[in-house]
């Protein structure tokens, strides 16, 4: 996985949460994933999704300082850790789904979390620029250019391991994830029976 990254987590407690990586590569085999908590170790109204408040948490030696370089980044309570609000959760890989532009309604917790904010302003800017098209003016935010006003003229770049879904031809509706790009073919890999199918980039 990326560092950072969103995922979409596919099963239990936390299933259709997105969560930030938080660790890609831990030696335990496990996926170290941030996200919103869904139970809380005071009263909260059933259902709740919220941020974890330190302030109601007992003052005493059961909440523990979590620090890293120095400086506090988080705390423990009862087995679990949390940073910022968020608790940090374990997944194995396959119960993971890779987002790379997640709406923000999905992240709102994130957002108000504070955590890693120029990645999630990143995120913001990158889902924005989805809706982008051809004539529109835009306003440039970063390099050379900055705030310099024109018009969209580009056109969509694919990567290998890029999410697709086909909106034409006779795959249309077909999900997969890019596995090799040559000349001006895709090699699809699909979710759902992992047979590869190649796709005509035009």
């Amino acid at each position: 996985l990326p560092n950072p990254a969103w995922v979409r987590i596919k099963c239990g407690k936390h299933k259709s949460d997105i969560g930030y990586v938080f660790d890609p590569d831990p030696s335990n085999g496990l996926i170290a994933v941030l996200v919103p908590p869904r139970c809380f170790p005071y009263p909260m109204p059933s259902g709740s999704v919220a941020l974890l408040d330190r302030f109601r948490l007992p003052d005493d030696q059961t909440v523990r300082d979590l620090t890293r370089d120095g400086k506090v980044i988080g705390f423990s309570f009862k087995k679990e850790q949390y940073y910022m609000g968020l608790v940090l959760k374990y997944f194995h890989r396959d119960r993971l789904e890779l987002v790379t532009s997640p709406h923000a309604d999905d992240i709102q917790l994130h957002m108000q979390s504070g955590f890693d904010t120029p990645f999630v302003k990143k995120t913001l800017a990158a889902f924005s620029t989805q809706f982008l098209r051809t004539g529109d003016s835009a306003r440039i935010i970063s390099g050379e250019l900055r705030s310099k006003i024109g018009t969209v003229d580009m056109e969509r770049l694919f990567r290998v391991g890029d999410e697709v879904q086909v909106v034409a031809g006779p795959y249309m509706g077909l999900e997969g994830h890019i596995i090799q790009i040559s000349d001006d073919m895709f090699h699809v890999c699909q979710d759902v029976s992992k047979e590869e199918v190649r796709l005509c980039l035009n």
